[in-house]
């Protein structure tokens, strides 16, 4: 035995083991975020554990503990990029819920195999036709599992990642690469790890089969590196977190006070051109605090929370007798609309009415 199958076996032992105990130490904690995060390593380290298990180098694995790790390896690999996208919409809002329903893929293919294992350490006979129908529905759904399932999720669910990331900021333009600059190394070291795997399939290369084992290692120690200083510094992250909701409080009522006060004298939202950033620099504040401010007090982006105003303005003018032979996209004008579609639409999506229906209804109900 090599050298070097014996240092892949220490470490592929050891980091299962060290997962585990970082996943309990984890799970202690109560930390949604915490949990996910071990959940993605717990996975990408079970799967050089498995291929430990499978291999096995040293002949002391029985026979039936290999055959359910080989089964047991399409579900750990396609389980990783869901493991992922959850640990990342976490981190985006803490207020979001783990969606089990994206592993259902997952689930299904552990029933398949978990039935087959069953049925086939009964040792049935070879010539039974539920013999066949078995094993060609173990192989078929492992094959594809392995061959397109996996790719196409990967590809799915960083997409999914991306638009997730660009969701939680639309205001500001972002490139692919600083949309995932927060998760750009796990994002890289996954990239390495899929092109060695798919490559180490189909190139037969003792060097190259060990590149990838190393590399692979190597990213998940860093990562325990990481998350091992997170636990550590448990205390003092919740100590900061505590410090900045109060002066995130503190610095939102700033910004209600000075915008209750701004809109009510000089009325910014009847100018069409109005922007977060003009605004922000209205109340001396920046356009992230206000957009954070809006979003997370009034649930609303910058153009909805303006367009309240203007609408409320427009059902005052519909109705106000001075203004009755004002044409509508007039109307939608002086409210603050640029245009007669715009207004029209807004409008509609506030009260479940055109302006001309709107206004129609108001002086019926006079008569």
């Amino acid at each position: 035995m090599d050298i070097w199958t014996l240092f892949i076996s220490i470490i592929s032992v050891g980091l299962f083991l060290s997962s585990v105990f970082i996943f309990v130490q984890n799970r202690r904690s109560k930390s949604i975020i915490k949990i996910q995060f071990s959940v993605f390593i717990l996975l990408f380290s079970l799967i050089h554990f498995i291929l430990f298990l499978i291999g096995d180098p040293y002949s002391i694995i029985p026979a039936a503990i290999e055959n359910i790790s080989s089964l047991m390896f399409s579900v750990v690999i396609i389980s990783i990029p869901p493991a992922i996208y959850n640990y990342v919409i976490l981190n985006i809002d803490k207020k979001n819920i783990i969606d089990l329903k994206i592993f259902r893929i997952s689930y299904v293919l552990t029933s398949i195999n978990i039935i087959s294992f069953i049925y086939f350490s009964a040792k049935p006979t070879a010539d039974d036709f539920l013999y066949e129908v078995i094993e060609n529905v173990m192989n078929y759904s492992n094959f594809i599992s392995f061959i397109f399932i996996f790719p196409g999720i990967t590809v799915y669910y960083f997409y999914k990642i991306i638009m997730a990331i660009k969701k939680s900021n639309p205001y500001k333009k972002q490139s692919i690469l600083e949309l995932i600059q927060h998760y750009q190394f796990i994002s890289i070291g996954y990239f390495v790890f899929i092109c060695f795997y798919l490559s180490s399939k189909y190139i037969d290369s003792t060097i190259l089969l060990i590149t990838y084992r190393v590399i692979t290692i190597l990213y998940i120690s860093i990562l325990f590196i990481l998350i091992s200083k997170y636990v550590r510094k448990k205390s003092r992250f919740s100590k900061e977190i505590i410090e900045e909701s109060h002066n995130t409080q503190k610095n939102y009522q700033e910004i209600s006070d000075k915008i209750y006060k701004l809109i009510l004298e000089e009325k910014p939202y009847l100018d069409p051109k109005i922007t977060i950033y003009q605004l922000a620099k209205m109340i001396d504040t920046n356009e992230k605090y206000l957009s954070n401010y809006l979003n997370e007090v009034h649930n609303l982006n910058f153009y909805n929370y303006i367009n309240q105003f203007r609408i409320s303005q427009a059902k005052e003018l519909l109705v106000d007798p001075l203004h009755e032979n004002y044409t509508i996209e007039t109307i939608g004008n002086m409210s603050g609309f640029n245009s007669k579609s715009s207004f029209n639409s807004a409008f509609k999506k506030e009260t479940g009415l055109t302006p001309s229906e709107y206004k129609k209804s108001k002086y019926q109900k006079d008569i």
